[in-house]
């Protein structure tokens, strides 16, 4: 231990190596904390009364809350990060780019119809958004965001290939017969590897990418998700709009053609099932090119993984010339492995608590730990008032911070209040997922409804516009352009607007309980304007059927 003189010694050194620039600023950053900001720092350590674990403790000295301040000044980005951004659009484009032509995919090209294109379809989606859980977990626990990401992609990549070949009419046409079987096995090959190595990618790459910067860079990482999610659309954009375009307008089979007869051509004859019925859209692939597209973003993700492995490419190039300075920039920073898994800890937190709650509901977890009878059980005799005020405080304080997750028999302190705050906002929860139940249906039912449709655009206004033809499949690009024009929109002009009449921030400041409910305001609304839109739809579907003209089936199609 220090003795006091040498303690004061210490302190006098820390004040000699701060420069006089040094000190104005931390004055400054002393006097704007607010009382607020007191609070929640006084808050902080009356919880530490109870926690059991050993957490990361910044020293208070006054280098360190230089050095924080000097971080979160900083709005310069690492290189890597731009690496990072192009992978996340690349695998975005990728995705978009085969997902929009998938549903008419199955339902023509391997024929078998709507109703099982669409289950295919919300199967795949159910499996791809199962895996990041997993893959969350194995980043997290085991080995790190960057091993999950590299290894991955593979995966991925495998997967589009496969995806590739099922597009190919002319692959195995004889084997694989008027069904197509062979390539419907190599297409749910391809969705599954798809599957899995978007488990590893949908996870981590964000938080890698926010792993790049200081540890108070809060302004750089705000602006770093911004461009994230941007790269996002845009890559979603761009392909979903060109895929259908050339899957449609291109013929990569010149020795075929829908036109040809059975006798002249074997591929035409393979479409011929037992029956003797011709699978007319079926045959419709050979004069399509499906192949282009699925290729196209293959190469995407081709290009998404080597832009990944740039960065340790130059990291190693410099550092073996002895260029370290140069090396340092283009090295990721890799955070450090948790174990054990935070979800898997938080699983058997919760639990515990329900099993607890179930087994003991008059039992010791049920019981007040700080009455007089407990504590006089407990010491023997009764317990001295001051202790037992000091006990009945901590309950209190564990009842706020905890909740019903005081019953879990976990010993983490910091786990249980974590589960609490989480449960607490899982009813908001329930909407978000009622909304993506509902909106995730433009990738089946309302392609189908838009291919009923007259896909003509004329401009009755401006005559000297040119017509021009709008693909079932280019549906899904509306939600990336309404998601480009209406995020800056809300921000730069219907925010400040609804901030100044609405919510009155220039008279009740930032702090008032409306501005605190914007967010679930704008979320509401946006339900309300779902509901009104869904049965709009609904509408419309029924104006449609009241117009189509039914033929008689003579194969497995969609009467239209």
């Amino acid at each position: 231990e220090l003795s006091m003189s040498q303690l004061q010694k210490a302190g006098d050194q820390i004040k000699k190596e701060i420069t006089p620039e040094q000190k104005a600023k931390l004055d400054k950053f002393r006097r704007q904390q607010s009382k607020e900001d007191r609070k929640k720092l006084h808050y902080e350590r009356r919880s530490s009364l109870f926690e059991n674990d050993q957490e990361e403790k910044i020293p208070d000295t006054s280098l360190a809350v230089i050095k924080r301040l000097d971080e979160s000044s900083d709005k310069k980005w690492p290189i890597v990060v731009w690496f990072i951004l192009i992978v996340e659009f690349m695998e975005r484009a990728s995705f978009y780019g085969w997902r929009s032509i998938i549903v008419k995919f199955i339902e023509k090209y391997m024929g078998l119809g709507e109703a099982q294109a669409s289950a295919v379809f919300h199967y795949f989606l159910a499996f791809n958004y199962f895996t990041p859980v997993i893959g969350g977990i194995l980043a997290d626990s085991f080995f790190g965001r960057y091993k999950v990401i590299r290894n991955l992609v593979f995966i991925y990549i495998l997967g589009t290939i496969l995806l590739t070949l099922s597009s190919v009419p002319t692959f195995m046409a004889e084997t694989s017969g008027s069904d197509r079987i062979i390539h419907q096995y190599l297409l749910y090959a391809g969705l599954f590897l798809i599957g899995v190595g978007a488990g590893g990618i949908k996870p981590c790459v964000a938080a890698f990418g926010a792993d790049q910067f200081g540890k108070y860079q809060v302004a750089a990482k705000e602006s770093f998700f911004k461009y994230f999610y941007m790269m996002i659309n845009i890559g979603s954009l761009g392909s979903a709009f060109v895929t259908p375009l050339i899957s449609y307008n291109w013929d990569c089979y010149k020795t075929v053609s829908q036109f040809d007869q059975a006798e002249d051509n074997d591929y035409i004859r393979y479409m011929i099932d037992e029956d003797g019925i011709k699978r007319e859209e079926m045959i419709l692939a050979y004069d399509q090119c499906h192949v282009g597209a699925y290729l196209m973003t293959s190469i995407f993700m081709v290009v998404a993984l080597s832009m990944f492995m740039i960065p340790p490419f130059l990291f190693k190039r410099y550092r073996d010339r002895g260029k370290f300075e140069q090396a340092l920039q283009f090295k990721y920073k890799k955070a450090p492995v948790e174990k054990p898994s935070v979800l898997l800890e938080s699983i058997k937190c919760c639990g515990s608590a329900i099993m607890n709650l179930v087994l003991f509901r008059d039992g010791p977890y049920k019981k007040l730990k700080t009455d007089d009878d407990q504590v006089e059980n407990e010491k023997g005799e009764k317990g001295s008032s001051s202790e037992f005020q000091r006990a009945k405080k901590i309950y209190q304080e564990r009842i706020i911070e905890e909740g019903w997750l005081m019953n879990s028999s976990h010993a983490s302190a910091k786990i249980r209040r974590g589960c609490k705050r989480l449960s607490s906002i899982t009813v908001l929860f329930l909407p978000i997922m009622i909304f993506w139940l509902c909106f995730e249906q433009v990738g089946t039912v309302w392609v189908f409804q838009v291919q009923e449709m007259k896909l003509w655009i004329d401009f009755p206004i401006f005559t000297k516009l040119k017509s021009f033809y709008v693909f079932a499949d280019q549906i899904e690009v509306l939600n990336s352009i309404w998601i480009i024009i209406l995020i800056p929109a809300i921000n730069e002009y219907i925010t400040p607007v609804l901030n100044k009449y609405v919510y009155k921030t220039h008279v009740l400041g930032n702090n008032n309980n409306k501005i605190k409910r914007k967010n679930i305001h704008f979320m509401v609304a946006g339900l309300f304007l779902n509901v009104f839109l869904g049965l709009c739809t609904v509408g419309i579907q029924k104006s449609v059927n009241n117009k189509i003209t039914f033929l008689a089936p003579s194969y497995n199609h969609r009467l239209v």
